[in-house]
Order: C-alpha cells, then structure tokens, then sequence
C-alpha cells in the first residue's frame, strides 16, 4: 500500500485564506503571524506606523480566527449568516485583545470581517442574551459591506481596533462577563504560621475545559477575585491575618460535580505572591506552565478516562442502599460491643489490659468492616453525603481498636483518644440516619 500524503480542498481553503488576508495586511505596511499552536486563534495582525518612513511598531495586537467557506450564506438584507462553535464565542468573551474573525469565500475570493467583542456587547447581548446557554452553535449576521480588501476603508477600522480596542472592551464589559463561566464550590482559609493560603475548587463551563487558551485568560482574572478574600477559618485566624492580602492561591478547576466529589481537577494553579521568599507547595517538579501574574498552571490530561471510570464502577441506588445497610448492621454490632467494654473499664469492672485485650479480640473483624468500606463501589451522587458519613463512623470505630493495640498508649492516652472517638461516634449517627432517609 502507497503511503500517500493528502491535501484536502478544507486545507486549501485555509491557506488560501491565510494568503489572501497576508497580502492585504502586508501591502498596508503591517506584519501577520501565523500561530500553530493555538487552537482558537489562527494568526495575529501586528501594527504599525505607515506613516513614518521608518515604519515602526504601534505594538498593538489583533487575534484572528480565519474560516473559510465554498460560498457563504447571504441574505436579502445584505448580511452573512454563519453559525459560530459557542467555545470560540466564550473565548472572545474573556479575551482582553481584539478578536476579528475573517471569513473567506472561495468561490467568489472575497472575505469578510467581524470584531467579536463588539459584537457581543453590542448585537448578542441585546438581541440574543441568552446565547451563552446554547451547546454547540450561535449563528452570526456579518454585514455584506464588512470587506477585507485593499480600501482604505478596511484598513482603517483594522488600525482604529488595535489602537483603541483593549480600552473598548474594558467599557463595554459593563459587568465582569467571566463570571458567567464558574461557581465557586469551595473556599478554604488554609493559612499557617505568618502565610495567608487560600485554596478554591472551582466549577467551570465545560467548553473551557478543552481550550488551554481560553483557560489562560480566565485564571488570571479568578485568581485576583482571591487576593482580598475576606473568608476567614475561625476568629483567631481572622485576628492575625485580618486585612492582609493573600500570599498564596491554589485554584482547583473541574468541569464536572463527579470530578469534584472525587478530587478530580483538569486543572490546578499557584499563585504566590512573592517566590524569592516563599517556596512552591504543590508544584516541586517542572510539569507545569508559568504564567502571568506568578501563576503556575498544571493540566491534568486523564482527567476524563477518571470520570469515565467513576462512571463506570458507579453502583445504582438499590445496590448501594442495600451494601450500605448490611455495612452499617455490622457496624451498630461492633460498636455496641466496644461501648460496652469501654464503659466496663469506665465502671472499674475490668482492668485497662483487660479492655484492651477484649478489643484485641474483635480487631480483625473491625479491620475487615474498615476494608469493605473502602472497596465500595462508586455511591450515586444523591448518596455521597450518607456514604461520607458511613465512612466517619467505620473510622472512628476502627481508631479505638488501632489506639488499644498500640502498646506505646498510656493509659491516660487511651482513655483520651477512646473517650473522644466514642463521643464523635454519638453525634455521627444521627447525622448518617438523617442522610438515609434524604437519600431514600
């Protein structure tokens, strides 16, 4: 078999609308770059001051999304109607440089253009505000006149939006618009000795989950809604870190509420304030990215086959309830079993080797329950609060048993670490009844 390489009229069509766009922008004495590695832009207009003779850099920057077509959909009232991937619009969204999409018609070798931000502050949000729920597509209407040509008059509204573009978007995002993209799930004050640490596990709309690029301009704007984080642990905490900014922020993102329950981020960053005098904590290899802001992002790839898989070994509501009921019958009998012992010693009625060698006697059986808690399959997601709570009280039960059969205890030790396991136990099961029966 010949091992032909192929060249495809949808590849011909992309560079010959790269081309097209080249010729025109670098007849206007201005630079274009293509850029291969980035999945929502395909090249980038650089411009520059034709009007002096050295021709010089304005270092003002527009991000391009090429798209090419046999012919494009025009419309009695001379406008062009495409359908635009949501992603690419929730990029732009976020994104603080001028995008312009260029779209070429073959057929006809012409091309037209559409600043993006404007477009959705000033059309979509208007006209169509609920086009950020939409899954896969939002049809665009380019006006027939928006040419990419030689005039002058392209080449003017291309050098107005990278010279006054940036501060447009700024005003036009009357609202912070990439707040429309996660929930915060979770905030803990994670602070120690003279550090403020804040740690955020994030929700994300998924689309940005696939874009790597798109996830770069939104962490840093994340990120600098916790530097002031007003949330404090407990009043002491609050007390010694009381109006002082964080030093350091790590941002958990998840795309999905099952990868959230399991500790399965795409994504995680650090931020720290000052890295000449403070370490990284979770980031001590080199596999991540350095960004701006002293952000350091690390992509987590497998986190879909990790998904999938809880998904897979999930177990269905019966199934769990009745694993569940047999887990905790046995349980309620081995907790009955040490109290007893326990209030014996209490009461005097037996020695503290006596205690302890009786509950020797029933470990192997608390070890085992302790095991089969582990090897649970996957709860349903409505029971992961009771499953939790089972968890909290197989552990609890199972610590008398490891403090008992540790011979570096002492007495007092003992009597501490039993006394308080025995009363957590106490204000955990009606908690994990309570869960039962919302479950139910």
């Amino acid at each position: 078999m010949s091992n032909t390489s192929e060249h495809t009229w949808y590849q011909q069509r992309e560079i010959l609308s790269f081309n097209y766009l080249q010729s025109i922008i670098t007849k206007k004495g201005c630079k274009i770059r293509k850029l291969e590695q980035d999945n929502d832009i395909d090249a980038e207009i650089e411009i520059f001051d034709t009007l002096q003779d050295k021709n010089q850099t304005l270092a003002q920057f527009i991000k391009i999304q090429l798209k090419a077509e046999d012919e494009c959909e025009i419309k009695s009232d001379h406008i062009i109607y495409d359908k635009c991937p949501v992603k690419f619009l929730h990029f732009c969204d976020v994104c603080d440089i001028p995008v312009v999409l260029v779209l070429y018609e073959a057929n006809t070798e012409k091309a037209y253009w559409l600043w993006m931000q404007d477009y959705i502050y000033n059309d979509l949000d208007i006209n169509n505000y609920t086009w950020r729920n939409n899954q896969n597509t939002v049809t665009l209407k380019i006006p027939i006149h928006n040419l990419v040509n030689n005039d002058e008059i392209f080449f003017k509204d291309i050098t107005l939006i990278g010279d006054k573009g940036i501060n447009e978007i700024s005003q036009m995002r009357k609202s912070k618009t990439y707040q429309n993209y996660y929930t915060v799930m979770k905030q803990s004050d994670k602070s120690h000795g003279t550090l403020r640490r804040i740690a955020v596990e994030i929700l994300i709309e998924k689309s940005f989950a696939y874009s790597h690029d798109a996830m770069k301009l939104i962490i840093p704007k994340i990120n600098r809604d916790f530097i002031n984080s007003d949330y404090y642990r407990s009043d002491i905490t609050k007390e010694i870190f009381a109006n002082k900014h964080s030093d350091i922020i790590w941002l958990f993102f998840y795309d999905d509420p099952l990868q959230l329950d399991h500790g399965l981020p795409f994504c995680r960053t650090e931020w720290i304030k000052n890295r000449n005098k403070i370490n990284p904590v979770i980031f001590t290899n080199n596999e991540y990215e350095k960004l701006i802001d002293s952000i350091q992002i690390q992509w987590l790839e497998n986190f879909n086959i990790s998904s999938d898989f809880i998904r897979n070994k999930q177990l269905t509501k019966g199934k769990y309830f009745d694993i569940a009921q047999e887990l905790y019958q046995k349980f309620c009998g081995l907790y009955d079993k040490i109290q007893t012992i326990y209030i014996s010693y209490q009461n005097c009625y037996i020695s503290l080797d006596e205690m302890r060698n009786k509950i020797r006697s029933i470990s192997e059986t608390t070890k085992q329950l302790n095991l089969a808690i582990s090897d649970i399959d996957y709860p349903p997601y409505e029971c992961k609060d009771m499953n939790q709570k089972l968890i909290e009280l197989v552990a609890l039960l199972y610590n008398i048993v490891i403090v008992c059969k540790d011979k570096n205890h002492d007495e007092a030790n003992i009597k501490y670490l039993a006394s308080m396991c025995l009363k957590d136990i106490e204000k955990i099961r009606p908690l994990y009844e309570y869960e039962r029966e919302k479950a139910k």
